[in-house]
């Protein structure tokens, strides 16, 4: 059987990673007439780079719904750095919702990507095999502000803004690639390809 997994932000960060006067100084704009453009590059570049690398930088929440326990036991969670579970729930063999207790389950957040398996003795217990029969529900994120962000992904966000800024659209047959800085950054933030 095939291992299939959807993933779904429900919560999204309270801050950006860069605010719109550090873009427009590293894009060095002095006039306001492109405020409400550059705050929505932002927003693009970090969905870029958290899409591409399998990270979240702000803290935000997650569900990662599942139709069955994975063959392995190990639910590999698809947006890191995990930060906490705040629930696994699942429908048990005659449909009821059911929610498992944190003692019968480990988190492991220091595996990139972070998982979760049954705690020593345990086993999942019996699921309905349907679609989004299991829910895990998580927060991700390096913190609740920029501030808590390594240099090189703010770089990555900064990069991005640059390059979206520059390149609004291709012209004629031209596209224009992203920075090869970006890709380097990506490459070592990357967690793994699901």
């Amino acid at each position: 059987m095939q291992y299939h997994f959807a993933l779904e932000r429900t919560s999204d960060p309270s801050v950006e990673p860069l605010s719109t006067s550090e873009a427009k100084d590293h894009l060095r704009v002095t006039g306001s007439a492109d405020d409400t453009y550059i705050a929505s590059l932002i927003k693009v570049a970090r969905f870029v780079f958290e899409r591409d690398t399998g990270r979240a930088l702000i803290t935000q929440t997650w569900e990662q719904t599942m139709d069955r326990w994975p063959p392995d036991s190990e639910i590999l969670l698809a947006v890191n750095p995990v930060q906490s579970i705040s629930s696994i729930t699942y429908d048990d063999t005659d449909g009821n919702n059911q929610t498992v207790t944190a003692a019968d389950y480990r988190v492991d957040t220091k595996s990139l990507p972070a998982m979760i398996v049954p705690s020593y003795g345990n086993s999942w217990p019996s699921a309905r095999t349907q679609s989004n029969s299991i829910k895990v529900t998580f927060v991700a994120g390096y913190g609740d502000a920029a501030t808590d962000l390594d240099e090189d992904s703010i770089a990555a966000v900064r990069l991005l803004v640059g390059h979206y800024y520059l390149t609004r659209e291709p012209i004629g047959t031209i596209a224009t690639k992203l920075p090869q800085t970006f890709d380097w950054i990506v490459d070592k933030f990357k967690v793994r390809d699901f």
